[in-house]
């Protein structure tokens, strides 16, 4: 693989060290500092428990580690960061039931370093319904409020896990504002049918956000089933470039986030971690994408997404 970063949109990293007690440099994880890649930015996705306790581990990972990783807000952070050997973290969080659904504590979790938030995981909540749950159910007057202050704070939106009805009230408010809507690690529902995938018109309406969308790795996210290669990967993306969506593609691998019971997981091709991502590279490379296609799928999608975040005004919307 060529020497050029390698920009991930998700991995739920923080949760599994949470609940093993590991750190990130030595662990049974998918992300690790002990062999990371020379070149690498990550969003850390803190879900599933409170969030005062999943930032307080990042904290902790932060300062234990502080000459292997870096909390980053913007992609001058992360070219910091690779030039001095280190992780880019960046932050988002991944279903707002971690801050019980409160408005009033947005501006204390931007302050922490979050960029990017999700309004739901699998259940519906007070803001909105879920891919998985009452997908039907648009955003309340709560979760439409929750919307207009993380566009506020320059902040993105990620609808992954979001239901139908409220990914299109999220996108409405986003075309007002100019805000930045994100599916951090979810795939194309027209190759592979699964509620958590997305329809093409919810994609393109994401390119015309300049927003992104990135590719989730978990198999049954990939063809419904225990086991996928990377060509079928290759068959999601190539179908999203097809739609006008280079600008829009990136890598949301979904690491740590898929373990089954018996602690084995389901990724494409037995990934492992993001070096994996190198399959993937030699296999696009032979398929006749240009080196441009593949930076902008690796890493300049999101540095551009995360620039649109940190470097718009904030935005008081009426």
């Amino acid at each position: 693989m060529r020497n050029f970063p390698i920009f991930d949109a998700h991995a739920d990293t923080i949760s599994h060290l949470y609940e093993t007690g590991q750190s990130l440099n030595g662990n049974n994880a998918q992300i690790d500092l002990s062999h990371r890649v020379r070149k690498h930015a990550q969003f850390f996705a803190l879900w599933g428990h409170p969030y005062e306790k999943l930032i307080d581990v990042f904290k902790r990972e932060l300062e234990t580690n502080k000459n292997s990783i870096v909390l980053c807000k913007s992609s001058q952070d992360a070219q910091y960061a690779w030039e001095n050997g280190k992780l880019a973290a960046f932050l988002s969080i991944e279903g707002a039931d971690a801050l019980n659904c409160q408005v009033n504590m947005l501006d204390m979790v931007r302050s922490d370093g979050i960029s990017m938030i999700g309004l739901t995981w699998n259940h519906a909540n007070i803001l909105c319904g879920s891919c998985m749950e009452e997908p039907e159910r648009g955003l309340s007057a709560k979760g439409i409020d929750f919307v207009r202050r993380t566009f506020e704070l320059g902040m993105s939106i990620d609808l992954s896990h979001a239901g139908a009805a409220a990914i299109c009230d999220v996108i409405t408010i986003a075309n007002k504002v100019k805000g930045v809507v994100v599916f951090s690690h979810s795939n194309s529902q027209k190759v592979c049918e699964h509620p958590r995938n997305i329809t093409d018109k919810q994609f393109i309406s994401i390119c015309e956000l300049n927003g992104i969308v990135g590719l989730n790795l978990y198999t049954y996210f990939v063809n419904n089933a225990s086991m996928a290669t990377w060509q079928d990967v290759v068959v999601h993306l190539e179908h999203w470039i097809s739609l006008g969506g280079e600008n829009t593609i990136a890598l949301g691998g979904d690491w740590d986030g898929v373990y089954n019971d018996d602690g084995t997981y389901n990724m494409v091709g037995d990934a492992k971690g993001v070096d994996s991502y190198g399959v993937l590279y030699d296999i696009l490379i032979k398929r006749g994408w240009a080196s441009i296609q593949i930076e902008k799928l690796f890493y300049k999608n999101m540095t551009r997404m995360i620039d649109s975040c940190t470097t718009q005004a904030p935005v008081i919307i009426q």
